[in-house]
C-alpha cells in the first residue's frame, strides 16, 4: 500500500463529527505510522516520510487517544449529573457516545422487568428477598454513578482501556 504525504495530512487534520470518526482518525494515523516504517525498514530507504513526519503522526496520534478519554470522562460526568437531577431510571445501561460500547457494569433491567419480579415474588412470599436484592441493586448503581461523576484515576484508566478496543 503506497501512502503519499497529503493522506497523511488529511488523516492529521480531521475533524471529526463523531466519537467514531476520531477513532477513525487515530487508528489511520497509527497504519500510516506503521506503513512508513515498515517500508523505511525493507528498504532500507526513506520512501514515503522522513523522521520528522513520523514523530509528528505519533504525537496526534497520542493527542487524539488523550483528547478523547477525556472527552469520554467529561461527557460521562455531565451525563450522570443530568440522569441525576433528571430522575432517569437507574437501572439503565449506559454509553458515552452513540455507537460505543455500553460500560460494563451498567446492566439494563427495565422498570416493566422489575415490577414483573415484584408481583413474582409477592406471589411467591419473597417479597423481602426481592426487596432486599433491589436495594443492593439501587446501591450499586448510585456507586457506579459516583465513580462516573467524579472519576478516580483509575476510572480514567478504566475508560481509555475500554474505549481504545
Amino acid at each position: 500500500m503506497v501512502l503519499f504525504p497529503a493522506v497523511a495530512e488529511k488523516a492529521a487534520t480531521t475533524l471529526a463529527d463523531s466519537d467514531d470518526e476520531v477513532l477513525q482518525a487515530a487508528g489511520t494515523l497509527a497504519l500510516i505510522r506503521l506503513e512508513t516504517l515498515n517500508l523505511r525498514c525493507k528498504t532500507g530507504v526513506k520512501f514515503l516520510f522522513d523522521t520528522s513526519i513520523a514523530i509528528e503522526l505519533e504525537r496526534a496520534l497520542t493527542s487524539v487517544k488523550n483528547n478523547h478519554t477525556q472527552d469520554i470522562c467529561s461527557i460521562a460526568r455531565d451525563d450522570m449529573l443530568m440522569a441525576e437531577k433528571g430522575g432517569v431510571w437507574p437501572l439503565s445501561s449506559y454509553s458515552p457516545g452513540f455507537r460505543l460500547a455500553s460500560l460494563p457494569g451498567f446492566e439494563d433491567y427495565s422498570m416493566e422487568e422489575e415490577r414483573f419480579r415484584y408481583y413474582e415474588a409477592k406471589k411467591n412470599g419473597e417479597l423481602e428477598e426481592y426487596k432486599r436484592k433491589f436495594r443492593i441493586l439501587l446501591r450499586e448503581a448510585q456507586m457506579r454513578f459516583e465513580a462516573l461523576k467524579n472519576p478516580s484515576p483509575e476510572t480514567v484508566q478504566f475508560l481509555r482501556i475500554f474505549y481504545s478496543k
